[in-house]
C-alpha cells in the first residue's frame, strides 16, 4: 500500500471511531436530557431539533473555515478533542441544566408558556449545541484535509461518509446492546470520549499542511440555491421515513429499547453501505444529476413497495421464526434482523448513494471543497429537522403513517422529476425518459386511495386473530397511536386500551381489581388525605376509586391526551365519568418531569406507569425517580407504585423494590387476590406507624368507599390486611444485597427487555414473595386494628395463604406446559 493510501486508510479508521463516538454520545445525552425535559413528543422534538440543528450549523460554519486553514486535519483533531472534553464534562453540566429547568418551569409555565418553551430550547441548546457544532464540522474539515485533486472529491466523500456512518451504526449497537446495560450511561460517555481522543490523536499525527490553493477561476452563475433546496428536501424525506418506520415498527417488534436500537442501527448501516457501494463510481459518473434523479425515483417506488412489505411483515417474521426457532434473545434479534433487512435496506442504500452524488453535483473547485461539503451537509441536516418535525406533527395526524409514507415517496419522485428535467441545473436535462421518472410520484399518490387503510400498522402480528369488529378505535396523532380492542380469553371478552401496541388499561378481571386497589390502598393508608396526584390515567378506574374518598383535589398527570379521550369514550363503566368531578383536574405532562419541576406537595402520590421493561419507562422505576416522589409528599403521606411481576426478571423486580425501599424505609408489597393476577402494589411511608386505625375506620364508614371495597371482597380493615404480602424486616432480608435500580444504570429496560418468556419470571417472583409472607399477620399493622378486626385477620390469615398457594399452583401448571424460552 502506497503511503498516501495508508494515510487515507488510517484517517478513515479515525473517522469510523468518530462516528461511533458521536452516536454513543447522542444516545446517552438524549436519554439524560429526557430525564429533565420529559418524554413528551414536544420535548423529544425540541432535543432532536437542537441536536440536528447543531450538526447542520457546524457543517456550514467549519466548512467555510476549512477552505481558509492550511492545516484542516489539525483543526479536525482539535474538534475531536473538544468533543471528548465536552463528553467528560457533560454530566456536571446536565446537573446545572436541571436547576435552570426547574426555575423556568416554576416561574414561567403558567404565566408565560411561550417564554417557557423558548427557555427550554435555550437550555437544550446550552447542552447540545457546543458538541454538535463541533461534530458537524468534522466532515468538511477532514475532506478538505485529505483531498488533493478534484477527481478525488466523489470517492473521498463516499468513502469517509460511509465509514463515519458505519461507525455510527457500530456506536448505536455498542451502546444500545452492550455498554449501557453493563456499564451505565456515564461509562458509555467515557468510552465515547476515548474514541474521540483516539481519533484526535491519529488525525494530529497524520496532519500535513495543504499546498497553496490556486486562485479561484471565474465561474458562470449557477442556481446553487436551488440545489441546496433540493438537498434540504432530500434530508426532509429521509428523516421523515425514519420517523414513520419507528412509529410502525413498534407494533411489529414491540416497544423495547432493542427494537429502536436495531432499527436505527439498520438505518445507519444501510446508509453507510450505500455510500460505500458508490465509492468506485462516484468520480466516474458523467452526470451526477442524472444519477441522483434515478436514485430519487427509485426511493419513491421503494416507498410504495414498503407499504406492501409492511403488510406482510408479520408473515415474514413468522417465516424466519419457523426457521431460526429462537429460544433466546439473540435468536429473537436474528429473526427481527432478517425480517427487517428487505424492508429497510433498499431505501437506506439509496439514501447512502445520494449524499456523495449531491456533493459531486454541487462541488465546483478544490479550493472551495470544505464550503461545498459543509453547504450540502448543512442543508441536508437542517432539512432533516423539518422532516422529523413535519412528519411527526403534521403528516401523521393529517394522513396517518401509511399515507405519510406514500406522501414522502411522492416528494422523492417530484425531486427526481425536477432533476430529470434540468430544473436544478443538473448538467443536461435527461430528455426522453423524464416522463418515465414522472410515474414515480404518481404511483405514490394513486396508491393512497387504492391500498387498504392503515395496513402498515394494523397488519402487525399483535392484531392477528382479531376479528374486524374487534378493533373499536384506532387513532394516530403526533404523540402516539391509540387502539381500543376487544380481546377474548377463556372466561369472558374484555376491552384493552393500548398505546403503540402496549396495553395501559382494560376491563379484564385482574386489571379491573388492581386499578381499584391502586386507588383505595394509599388513601386508606394515608388517613384523611386531602390532595392526591395520580401519575398515569389509564382507563380511569384508579382515579374513580380515589374520588370515592373525601379528598379535596385529585390531579391527574397523563402524558397522552388520546388516553384521556379514549378512556372517557370507551370505559365509562370503569371510570364512571370521573373527569366531570369538579375536584379532578387533568394536566397533560410527563409524570417524572412534573414531579421534578413542580413545587406542589400532596398527601398521596400514586405512580401508575407502564411496564418498566418498555423503552423509556424504566426511568419511572429508579431510585432517582422515587426521590422525586418523596419530595412531593407531605409529612405522613403515602407513595404507591404499580409493579408487575410478569415479563420482568426476578432480579429486576427486586432492584426496583430495593430502590423504592431505600427511599421509603417503611415499604410494603400488596397483592389483590380476587383473581390470579400478575400485578403487585408497593406502598411507602415516611412515618413510623404503618397506618392509623381510627382514620382507617372512618374511611370504611364512608358509604361510597365501603361499597367499592365490598366489590373487591374487602368488608373491613382485616380483609385489607389480608392483601399484605411482605414488608418490614422480612422485605429487607428478602432483597438484601440487591443493588437498587438507578438512572445511570437503567438495566431493567435492557435485561428484562431481552425476555421472551412472560410467565416464568412471574412465577419465580410470585413464589419468592409467597415464601417471604409471614406466618401470621404483621404485628405493627395488627396492633392498630380494633379487637374484632384483629381476630378476623388472625383467623383468616392461614386461609388466605391457602388461596395464594392455589393461585401459585395454577400458574405453575400453566408455565409447565409452555415452551421454555429465555
Amino acid at each position: 500500500m502506497r503511503l498516501p493510501e495508508r494515510r487515507t486508510a488510517l484517517l478513515v479508521a479515525c473517522f469510523f471511531l468518530s462516528g461511533a463516538a458521536s452516536l454513543m454520545a447522542q444516545v446517552v445525552w438524549l436519554r439524560y436530557l429526557a430525564l429533565t425535559f420529559g418524554n413528551t413528543t414536544q420535548a423529544a422534538a425540541t432535543l432532536l431539533a437542537v441536536f440536528m440543528g447543531g450538526l447542520g450549523l457546524g457543517a456550514l460554519l467549519f466548512g467555510r473555515l476549512a477552505d481558509r486553514w492550511r492545516r484542516p486535519l489539525l483543526a479536525y483533531a482539535v474538534l475531536e478533542a473538544l468533543i471528548a472534553l465536552f463528553a467528560l464534562a457533560s454530566p456536571a453540566l446536565l446537573r446545572l441544566i436541571d436547576q435552570g429547568y426547574i426555575a423556568a418551569y416554576r416561574g414561567l409555565l403558567e404565566g408565560a408558556p411561550g417564554l417557557f418553551v423558548a427557555v427550554r430550547v435555550m437550555l437544550a441548546a446550552a447542552v447540545l449545541l457546543p458538541p454538535t457544532l463541533l461534530m458537524g464540522g468534522t466532515l468538511p474539515l477532514l475532506l478538505r484535509g485529505v483531498t488533493r485533486r478534484d477527481v478525488e472529491v466523489g470517492r473521498h466523500t463516499a468513502l469517509f461518509y460511509a465509514l463515519n456512518t458505519l461507525g455510527g451504526a457500530a456506536g448505536v449497537a455498542l451502546a444500545g446492546f452492550v455498554t449501557i446495560r453493563l456499564l451505565g450511561l456515564h461509562a458509555t460517555l467515557l468510552l465515547a470520549a476515548a474514541c474521540n481522543l483516539t481519533a484526535a490523536l491519529g488525525a494530529a499525527l497524520l496532519s500535513r499542511p495543504l499546498a497553496p490553493a490556486a486562485p479561484a477561476a471565474a465561474t458562470a452563475p449557477s442556481p446553487r440555491w436551488r440545489l441546496l433546496a433540493l438537498f434540504f428536501t432530500m434530508g426532509l424525506a429521509s428523516l421523515g421515513y425514519e420517523v414513520l418506520w419507528t412509529r410502525a415498527l413498534v407494533f411489529h417488534l414491540g416497544s423495547s429499547v432493542y427494537a429502536y436500537s436495531l432499527m436505527l442501527c439498520l438505518f445507519l448501516a444501510g446508509v453507510g453501505l450505500g455510500s460505500w457501494l458508490i465509492v468506485p463510481w462516484a468520480d466516474r459518473l458523467r452526470s451526477p444529476g442524472a444519477a441522483l434523479a434515478v436514485v430519487e425515483a427509485a426511493l419513491a417506488l421503494v416507498a410504495a413497495i414498503q407499504v406492501l412489505l409492511f403488510a406482510r411483515l408479520a408473515d415474514t417474521i413468522v417465516f424466519w421464526s419457523e426457521r431460526v426457532r429462537p429460544v433466546t434473545f439473540s435468536g429473537g434479534v436474528a429473526v427481527q434482523l432478517l425480517s427487517l433487512v428487505p424492508l429497510i435496506a433498499p431505501a437506506t442504500l439509496l439514501m447512502g448513494v445520494s449524499f456523495p452524488l449531491a456533493v459531486r453535483l454541487f462541488h465546483r473547485e478544490l479550493g472551495r471543497l470544505g464550503g461545498d461539503v459543509g453547504a450540502v451537509y448543512g442543508a441536508n441536516t437542517i432539512g432533516s429537522i423539518a422532516g422529523s418535525l413535519g412528519t411527526g406533527f403534521v403528516l401523521i395526524p393529517w394522513l396517518g403513517t401509511q399515507n405519510s409514507l406514500l406522501a414522502l415517496g411522492a416528494v422523492n419522485g417530484l425531486l427526481a422529476l425536477l432533476l430529470a428535467t434540468g430544473r436544478f441545473g443538473a448538467l443536461e436535462p435527461a430528455r426522453g425518459w423524464h416522463w418515465l421518472v414522472a410515474s414515480a410520484p404518481l404511483a405514490c399518490l394513486l396508491a393512497m386511495p387504492l391500498l387498504p387503510a392503515d395496513r402498515v400498522i394494523l397488519a402487525a402480528g399483535i392484531f392477528r386473530g382479531d376479528r374486524p369488529e374487534d378493533l373499536l378505535y384506532f387513532d394516530e396523532d403526533a404523540a402516539t397511536s391509540v387502539t381500543v380492542r376487544r380481546r377474548h380469553d377463556a372466561s369472558q371478552p374484555y376491552l384493552s386500551l393500548e398505546l403503540n401496541g402496549v396495553n395501559v388499561a382494560g376491563t379484564s378481571p385482574d386489571l379491573y381489581a388492581v386499578q381499584k386497589m391502586q386507588g383505595h390502598l394509599p388513601l386508606l393508608l394515608a388517613g384523611g388525605a386531602r390532595d392526591v396526584v395520580h401519575i398515569g390515567f389509564g382507563s380511569g378506574g384508579t382515579a374513580w376509586a380515589v374520588s370515592r374518598h373525601p379528598v379535596e383535589s385529585v390531579l391527574i398527570v397523563e402524558i397522552s391526551p388520546e388516553v384521556i379521550a379514549a378512556s372517557d369514550r370507551f370505559f365509562p363503566e370503569i371510570n364512571h365519568g370521573v373527569l366531570a368531578d369538579p375536584r379532578v383536574r387533568v394536566e397533560i405532562h410527563d409524570g417524572r418531569n412534573f414531579l421534578l419541576a413542580s413545587p406542589r406537595t400532596f398527601d398521596a402520590v400514586l405512580s401508575d406507569s407502564i411496564h418498566p421493561r418498555y423503552s423509556g419507562n424504566g426511568s419511572l422505576y429508579t431510585r432517582d425517580y422515587f426521590e422525586l416522589l418523596r419530595a412531593r409528599l407531605r409529612p405522613g403521606g403515602v407513595a404507591s407504585m404499580w409493579l408487575p411481576a410478569y415479563g420482568l426478571l426476578p432480579r429486576n423486580y427486586a432492584m426496583i423494590v430495593e430502590a423504592f425501599r431505600e427511599v421509603f424505609p417503611h415499604t410494603t408489597i400488596w397483592y389483590e387476590p380476587s383473581a390470579l393476577n400478575s400485578f403487585t402494589i408497593v406502598t411507602g411511608r415516611l412515618a413510623d406507624d404503618p397506618w392509623d386505625g381510627e382514620a382507617l375506620a372512618r374511611a370504611f364508614a364512608v358509604p361510597e368507599v365501603a361499597a367499592e371495597l365490598v366489590d373487591l371482597g374487602i368488608d373491613g380493615p382485616a380483609d385489607l390486611l389480608l392483601c399484605y404480602l411482605v414488608g418490614g424486616d422480612e422485605l429487607a432480608a428478602l432483597f438484601a444485597g440487591v443493588p437498587p435500580h438507578r438512572d445511570d444504570l437503567p438495566v431493567v429496560e435492557y435485561e428484562s427487555g431481552q425476555l421472551l418468556d412472560r410467565n416464568r419470571p412471574w412465577l419465580a417472583t410470585f413464589s419468592r414473595l409467597l415464601a417471604a409472607r409471614p406466618a401470621a399477620p404483621p404485628a405493627d399493622y395488627l396492633a392498630a386494628l380494633p379487637p374484632a378486626e384483629q381476630e378476623r385477620a388472625v383467623a383468616r390469615w392461614e386461609e388466605r395463604g391457602h388461596l395464594l398457594a392455589a393461585q401459585r399452583a395454577s400458574l405453575a401448571q400453566q408455565v409447565a406446559v409452555e415452551p421454555r424460552q429465555r
